[in-house]
């Protein structure tokens, strides 16, 4: 946008105009009212508070932005943190479900272990009970050396002692010792497994508490973010509020201006004049556009959702437009025509001596003086981007008895 908001600058405007009226204009009381002593005093204090009000607001603007983009930051920020903790526990399912399938598997496996080891008993049984029916034959130390075997493995190892076992026995044992020595190395692997799989998980468990710690601090940033940025917003709600009342002050001053300017009328000739131009819709007498060869809009009066914006005014704009003509669209005296850093810049406002005020702001440079009167399509000035300007246009502001109104009900391109 080619503005920033004006709504507190008619303050200083106001200041101006009754400090330059005051030297400049007694002399022209039958065209141009000079406001009394105690209404430029109150302007003086309200210009102040009003300054000191906009930087607050510009400063709280400012860190409201910047609040802002940190907290959305953050929350970006925390939104991956909570994908990442997702997935890890995700992760962590899945490996919680391996690791039942293992520990199942295992006790499988030792089941197998354990019926194998049954049989394998079960038929060392037997073997004894042949072993008894040699003792009982009288082969006693055939029968010591078995009986010395503590195991299916030492008696194997002790077999060319014990010709007289029969070789289906001994299959039978080497067959059942292979069976379980094969389910024991499938039981390792799955315990070498399942321990990996449980080391993964610790890993897991260790990185689930590292995010949890980092989301924490997360939340308590947001938090703390959130409460700035409440308490900055109620800051600006209040400086609204303050700006409002001095806009109502100024809205007040300007009445009290008119009504004095009606009074000095009718003292002076006893009828109400020109005075009476009022807020009803169109002023007496043509208006002409105030920047010719220059018609571009780049900002109207109204917001995007059609209501009056705080600029309330037109932004005239077009390429290559810097220096290009400023004029008068009414004629009237020139309230003042002074710098005015804070917001429009190097400016004019005319009073149109029938309630109407118009502002040509943002000028490079301006031709005229406090207290002149000019004619309707008078030289006032050039298109620049003084002020609170980001680019070359012409700010071009409508009062109606002190309030901002449409100027496109007044002006066009014709």
């Amino acid at each position: 946008m080619l503005y920033k908001t004006l709504r507190n600058k008619i303050i200083k405007i106001a200041l101006i105009a009754a400090m330059a009226v005051s030297v400049t204009v007694a002399p022209m009381v039958h065209t141009y009212l000079t406001p009394n002593v105690s209404a430029a005093s109150s302007l003086d204090e309200l210009q102040e508070k009003q300054k000191e009000i906009e930087q607050q607001q510009e400063e709280t603007s400012a860190k409201l932005e910047s609040l802002k983009a940190d907290q959305a930051q953050q929350q970006e920020y925390k939104n991956t943190l909570d994908q990442q903790l997702y997935n890890v526990k995700q992760e962590k399912y899945v490996i919680e479900e391996r690791i039942s399938i293992l520990d199942a598997q295992i006790v499988e496996k030792q089941a197998a272990i354990e019926d194998k080891q049954a049989e394998i008993d079960a038929n060392f049984e037997q073997l004894g009970q042949r072993l008894n029916a040699i003792y009982l034959a009288g082969e006693t130390t055939t029968l010591e050396i078995l009986l010395h075997s503590t195991n299916a493995t030492e008696l194997m190892d002790n077999m060319e002692v014990v010709q007289s076992i029969t070789e289906h026995d001994k299959k039978l044992i080497e067959e059942l010792q292979t069976a379980i020595g094969e389910i024991k190395d499938e039981k390792a692997e799955i315990e070498a497994n399942r321990n990996e799989v449980a080391n993964a998980k610790v890993e897991l468990d260790q990185k689930q508490e590292e995010i949890n710690a980092l989301v924490e601090e997360s939340n308590r940033v947001l938090e703390e973010l959130n409460a700035n940025i409440e308490q900055e917003n109620e800051h600006l709600h209040a400086l609204d509020e303050q700006s409002a009342e001095a806009e109502a002050a100024i809205n007040q001053w300007f009445a009290d201006y008119y009504a004095q300017q009606a009074q000095q009328g009718q003292n002076n000739n006893g009828s109400s004049g020109s005075g009476s131009g009022g807020g009803s819709g169109q002023s007496s007498g043509s208006w002409l556009w105030p920047a010719p060869g220059t018609y571009g809009i780049t900002s109207t009066f109204y917001d995007s959702s059609g209501r009056p914006s705080a600029h309330g005014a037109l932004d005239i704009a077009t390429l290559g437009c810097y220096g290009n003509l400023i004029v008068a669209s009414r004629a009237g005296t020139v309230m003042n025509a002074m710098p005015d850093p804070y917001g429009y810049g190097t400016y004019v406002m005319l009073d149109h001596g029938d309630g109407y005020v118009t502002i040509y702001a943002h000028m490079s440079s301006k031709v005229v003086t406090a207290g002149q009167y000019v004619e309707a399509g008078a030289t006032l000035g050039y298109i620049g981007s003084t002020g609170q300007s980001t680019g070359p246009h012409l700010h071009f502001e409508v009062r109606e008895f002190g309030t901002k109104v449409d100027p496109q009900r007044f002006v066009g391109y014709s």
